[in-house]
């Protein structure tokens, strides 16, 4: 299977990237970053910007999937980034012939739902005034309307190595060498925690 990799320098991307190696499937990154791992025999990387994909896609031949973690800014959700984002992803469908490819599969979020408890689905009702949520749901509908199979995961808490310094775990991590409390906001949340390992191989 030949994959098609976008945002593989961030936190998921790296990790996606790491359980794909596993496999027989053909890796080809593309992204302005070196990544840590790209000399070996299946995997390949294109040195690009995202919004002038074109002339090094023309190249590159046929792709079974594509697999998107590109947000920039992350944790930080601000209408500005949201707005460079939304408009990043507009500008990376516009390059694709996403007709072509078998799969799609791009990062969702957890807080487009109504609900915060209990357990939820596609099904579950959806409505949110969080710029950021509505700012992927946005993307999502745009991806929709141009993919014959797309893959919409909602991620939910994510932790392992490599996520942001001011992350829960980094803080409870600080908090334990520093003999300070610990005080958690919404602890019932422990249960949508998640490794990052799981979900890059997850996406495999």
């Amino acid at each position: 299977m030949r994959i098609l990799v976008m945002g593989y320098s961030g936190f998921l991307g790296g990790h996606f990237v790491r359980n794909a190696q596993t496999y027989e499937h053909e890796l080809v990154l593309i992204g302005r970053n070196s990544p840590r791992i790209h000399n070996q025999k299946n995997i390949l990387w294109v040195k690009s910007q995202l919004v002038d994909l074109s002339k090094n896609l023309l190249s590159l031949g046929e792709f079974d999937v594509l697999v998107n973690f590109v947000w920039q800014g992350l944790p930080v959700r601000s209408d500005e980034l949201n707005r460079v984002n939304f408009e990043i992803q507009a500008k990376i469908l516009s390059q694709l012939d996403l007709s072509r490819i078998k799969k799609v599969i791009c990062l969702g979020s957890c807080l487009e739902y109504k609900a915060s408890i209990n357990r939820l689905s596609e099904h579950s009702e959806i409505e949110t005034k969080d710029n950021f949520a509505l700012t992927k749901i946005g993307v999502y509908k745009m991806y929709q309307a141009n993919c014959k199979n797309l893959v919409w995961p909602r991620v939910f808490y994510v932790y392992g190595s490599g996520q942001h310094q001011k992350s829960l775990l980094n803080y409870a991590y600080d908090a334990y060498l520093n003999s300070k409390p610990l005080s958690l906001n919404s602890p019932d949340d422990i249960n949508d925690y998640i490794h990052a390992n799981e979900i890059g191989r997850a996406h495999v």
